[in-house]
C-alpha cells in the first residue's frame, strides 16, 4: 500500500461562514444521483469557472479558478481600505488513512493536497516511549527567490513568490509582495504564512496571487520519510531523510544500493521545476540511518547531518572515525556537487544516544550542527558547558571546520532535567550561532532573557552563541503554562531571530 498524507492549507482566524458564490457560469450541467432516495438527487446543477468566498477577512475575498495550464489558482482580493496583513495561511499535514482507497479530501475555504502517507513519529531513542515528542508534520521555508516551500515527510509543495497588482486606468500595475513566516509556540500548531506588501494605492482594490509550482512523490516500494530540505540559488531542492525501500530511485549515486538494516538515509537533488532528479543516492551502513538536516553551499556541495547505529557507516577524512556508543551516533557528511562522492564524512558522538538534527553553514563553509545527546563523553572543544548534567538528555552545538577534520568548538547546552534540539540552528552574518529546541529544566542557562523561568511542563528555548562559541550572547525560555517546543530558527541580516 502506498503511504500518503494530506497537506491542508487553512485560513487562520478567518470568517468561518463566508458567503460562497459561483462566477463565470459554464455551459455544462451536472446531475447527482446518489443513493436510492430520489429526494436527495440533484439535476441540472450549474457549473462555474470560478468560486469566490466573500469576506474571509474584513474587506478581503478569496477566489478559486483554474488557469490555462490546468493548475488551481487562488487570488486574494483586497478591497480599498482593507488590510492585507490580516491574511494568514496555516499549513499542516496529517496521515490519510483512506488515501489509498482513492477518497477525496476537501477543506474549505482553502485546499487539501494528498502526499505519501506516514504516521506521526516520535524521536527514536531508547527512551522514546517516555519522551513521545511528535515531529512537525509540515515545515514552511522560503528559498532564495522568495518562493514558499511546504516540506513534509510525504513530499514538497512549492508556491511561487506572490504576484500582487492593481488595475489603474485600465492597466495592470505590479505591486511588490513577498511571503513572511510566523512560527507557532505550540508543537500542535504549524507555521503560518503572511503577505508583506510594499506601497500601493489603498483607494483601489489589490489582488494577491500565489501559485503552486510543483508537488511530487519521492520514494520506492516501502516506507520513505524526508526530514530536511534546502534550496540553492538556482532553485534546486536538496532533500534528506530515511528509506526502507530497496527500490528507492537513485541517479548518479555514490552508493547505488540499499546498505541494509531497517533504514538507510538518502540525499536527493531535484531540479528547479521539480520534475527530475539531478542526483539521488542511498547512504549508510548495515544498520539504521536517518538524515535530518541538510544545507548547501554556493558551490553546490550538500552538507547532511543525522544519526546512525551502523559500525560501518562510510567515513571519509573523519574527525571521529568510529562509533563511540551502542545507541547510535550523530554524523556529518559533505557531498560533492554531483552527489557522486563524499568530500568528508564523520561520526559525531559519545557513549550514549546522539542525535544530530540540524545543520547550518557560514560564509567560510564551516558547518554548525545542533542536536541532543545522552552521552557523558560527547566530544567537547572550548565548551560553554563541559559536562553532561541532563536527566534524559542535553542539547549540543558543534562547529566543524571547512574540511570537516576538526571541531572549532563543541558544547553541551542545558540544565539538570532534559533538553532536545529538534533541528533549529542558524548562523548570522557575524558568525553568531542560533539554536532552538525545548527544555524541561528549571535551571536552563538564561542570558539577557525575554523569559527567565520555565512557564510550564516544558518550554521552548532560543539561544545565541558568540562567534567563538565561548559564551552565550543571549538565551531565553519561550513558553507558557503548557507544552511548547521549537523546531526551527532563522536569523535575518540585522541579527534578529
Amino acid at each position: 500500500m502506498k503511504k500518503s498524507a494530506v497537506v491542508r492549507m487553512k485560513l487562520v482566524n478567518a470568517n468561518p461562514t463566508p458567503k460562497v458564490t459561483g462566477g463565470e457560469e459554464l455551459p455544462g450541467k451536472v446531475n447527482y444521483f446518489l443513493g436510492n432516495d430520489p429526494k436527495k438527487w440533484r439535476t441540472n446543477v450549474a457549473t462555474y469557472a470560478k468560486v469566490q468566498y466573500d469576506d474571509v477577512y474584513p474587506g478581503i475575498d478569496l477566489a478559486y479558478y483554474g488557469n490555462q495550464e490546468g493548475r488551481l489558482e487562488h487570488d486574494f482580493i483586497v478591497a480599498p481600505g482593507a488590510d492585507p496583513k490580516q491574511i494568514a495561511l496555516g499549513f499542516e499535514a496529517s496521515p490519510s488513512k483512506r488515501a489509498h482507497e482513492g477518497t477525496q479530501n476537501s477543506v474549505t475555504p482553502c485546499f487539501a493536497a494528498q502526499l505519501p502517507r506516514h504516521s506521526e513519529r516520535s524521536l527514536r531513542t531508547k527512551f522514546a516511549d517516555a519522551v513521545s515528542v511528535p515531529a512537525p508534520e509540515a515545515k514552511a521555508e522560503l528559498d532564495c527567490d522568495g518562493n514558499l516551500v511546504i516540506h513534509t515527510s510525504g513530499g514538497d509543495l512549492e508556491f511561487h513568490k506572490p504576484l500582487a497588482y492593481q488595475e489603474i486606468n485600465g492597466k495592470r500595475k505590479e505591486v511588490t509582495a513577498r511571503y513572511a513566516l510566523l512560527h507557532p509556540s505550540s508543537f500542535r500548531l504549524h507555521p503560518s504564512v503572511h503577505f508583506q506588501v510594499d506601497a500601493y494605492d489603498p483607494s483601489l482594490p489589490l489582488i494577491i496571487d500565489p501559485v503552486l509550482v510543483y508537488s511530487t512523490y519521492l520514494g520506492g516500494s516501502s516506507n520513505d520519510y524526508d526530514y530536511g530540505i534546502a534550496v540553492d540559488g538556482s532553485g534546486n531542492a536538496y532533500v534528506t531523510g530515511s528509506t526502507s525501500s530497496t527500490s528507492f530511485p537513485t541517479v548518479g549515486p555514490f552508493q547505488p544500493a540499499y546498505g541494509g538494516g531497517a533504514t538507510d538515509l538518502f540525499v536527493a537533488k531535484l531540479n528547479p521545476a521539480g520534475n527530475a532528479l539531478v542526483y539521488a543516492t542511498c547512504f549508510g551502513g548495515s544498520d539504521v540511518e536517518e538524515g535530518h538536516g541538510i544545507a548547501v553551499d554556493n558551490s553546490g556541495n550538500a552538507y547532511v547531518t543525522g544519526w546512525t547505529s551502523s559500525t560501518n557507516f562510510p567515513t571519509v577524512n573523519p574527525l571521529q572515525a568510529s562509533s563511540a556508543g551502542s545507541s547510535g551516533d550523530g554524523f556529518v557528511a559533505k557531498l560533492n556537487p554531483s552527489g557522486s562522492a563524499l568530500v568528508y564524512s564523520t561520526y559525531l558522538g559519545g557513549n550514549g544516544s546522539d542525535r544530530a538534527t540540524g545543520i547550518a553553514l557560514d560564509s567560510s563553509n564551516n558547518a554548525y550542527v545542533g542536536g541532543w545527546t545522552t552521552s557523558t563523553n560527547f566530544p567537547t572543544v572550548n565548551p560553554i558547558k563541559a559536562s553532561f548534567t541532563g536527566v534524559n538528555g542535553d542539547a549540543f552545538v558543534s562547529k566543524l571546520n571547512a574540511s570537516g577534520s576538526a571541531l572549532v568548538y563543541s558544547t553541551y547546552l542545558g540544565g539538570t532535567a532534559m533538553e532536545t534540539s529538534s533541528g533549529g540552528i542558524a548562523v548570522d552574518a557575524s558568525g553568531n550561532c542560533w539554536v532552538s529546541g525545548r527544555t524541561e529544566s528549571s535551571d536552563f542557562p538564561t542570558v539577557n532573557a525575554v523569559q527567565t523561568s520555565n512557564g510550564g511542563w516544558h518550554d521552548a528555548f532560543v539561544a545565541k552563541l558568540n562567534p567563538a562559541g565561548l559564551a552565550l550572547v543571549f538565551s531565553t525560555y519561550l513558553g507558557g503554562s503548557g507544552y511548547e517546543d521549537s523546531y526551527d530558527v532563522a536569523a535575518d541580516g540585522s541579527g534578529n531571530a
